[in-house]
């Protein structure tokens, strides 16, 4: 699934909600198939001082066997999720490792290169 993040990109304080399912009924877990509904993903995107935070939930239902005895039973299982979404972070370090950028707007270097040499001695191990 993708979502359309644009109209909150730049407006602080704005939220995209977004609600899907998910079939994993033919993930396999050594011969065992327990997802035999699906799986009901909710939640909202954020954009919170420019940075987008996405919080949300993956709620199923599992059709379980138990080990001692073999009696079938279900259990409900409820994820949280929340992870920052960082696309400008990403974009930075594209252009620092492409060598597009090499020192910050005070002048100090954003990336140094170290030989395994170099790394060995910091680390007391050469």
């Amino acid at each position: 699934m993708r979502l359309d993040l644009r109209p909150i990109l730049h407006v602080p304080g704005a939220s995209a909600p977004f609600s899907f399912q998910l079939d994993l009924s033919e993930l396999d877990f050594y011969g065992v198939r327990p997802f035999t509904g699906p799986v009901q993903v909710t939640g909202q995107v954020r954009n919170r001082a420019d940075a987008l935070v996405l919080t949300g939930a993956a709620a199923a239902v599992l059709d379980l066997q138990c080990d001692r005895c073999l009696k079938p039973f279900q259990r409900e299982l409820r994820v949280p999720v929340e992870c920052l979404l960082a696309e400008e972070l990403e974009e930075a370090a594209r252009l620092v490792m492409s060598g597009q950028v090499k020192y910050c707007p005070h002048g100090r270097p954003v990336a140094i290169e170290l030989t395994k040499k170099q790394l060995e001695k910091q680390f007391k191990r050469a």
